[in-house]
Parts: C-alpha cells; sequence; structure tokens
C-alpha cells in the first residue's frame, strides 16, 4: 500500500473543503436554518418577544469579502456593535447593504427572514 505524502493530504483536504463550501453556497435553506459559521444574536428583541435574530454569516461570506463588512461596518467584538432595529433603518450596520437596493429591505414584511423561531431554539453552531 502506498503511502500518501503531505502534500496528497493537503490537496485532498483542499478539495473536501471547497466542496462543503459549495455545498453551503448552493444550498437552499429556509430562513433560520443554522450551519456553522452563523450568529445567533439575542438582542433586546427577546424583551418583546421576538424570537433572536439568526445572521447566516456563511451565506453573506460567499458573496463578500470580509472586508466589506469588517471593520468598516462592524466591529469584531462580541456586543462591541449595539445592534438595533432603529440603527437597521437608518441605514447602518445590517441596513447599509439591506436597504432594498443591494438587499432585500429591512422591514415588518421581513421580520421572520432574521427573527425566527428556529433560530431561537436551536442550539449556537
Amino acid at each position: 500500500m502506498n503511502k500518501l505524502n503531505n502534500t496528497s493530504i493537503f490537496i485532498i483536504a483542499l478539495i473536501c473543503l471547497l466542496g462543503y463550501v459549495h455545498k453551503l453556497s448552493t444550498a437552499q435553506t429556509p430562513p433560520g436554518d443554522i450551519v456553522f459559521g452563523d450568529v445567533v444574536y439575542e438582542g433586546k428583541g427577546a424583551e418583546k418577544g421576538l424570537p433572536s435574530s439568526h445572521f447566516p454569516h456563511w451565506k453573506h461570506r460567499i458573496h463578500y469579502r470580509c472586508s466589506v463588512c469588517h471593520e468598516k461596518i462592524f466591529k469584531m467584538e462580541i456586543g462591541a456593535n449595539n445592534m438595533s432595529m432603529k440603527r437597521f433603518q437608518q441605514g447602518e450596520l445590517c441596513g447599509e447593504c439591506h436597504n432594498g437596493t443591494e438587499a432585500y429591505k429591512i422591514g415588518f414584511d421581513t421580520c421572520n427572514r432574521c427573527h425566527n423561531k428556529t433560530a431561537a431554539t436551536r442550539p449556537k453552531p
């Protein structure tokens, strides 16, 4: 039996990783289906009876480089961004892209795209 050298193992691992990323990018997951790398925000909405909000990180990362959002829009530190619907509606944070032009507009008709019971009840990845 032939032994695999480090280069062969690296190439096989890279192919597997690329296949996994492609699978994530093409998967038609319903809103709230949490996958590895996603973020669940436990915000002030819970006090008002809203489910936690769910940010599908990989769906965004497939289309944009990290620098599009970090550090320009979002600081990479838990709790540092002061998330609020008011800020979103003023075109800040998520609202910078979710404005009806770049991506769907944040509003009452799109609440369940982020706030859904699946995200609230599933364990964090």
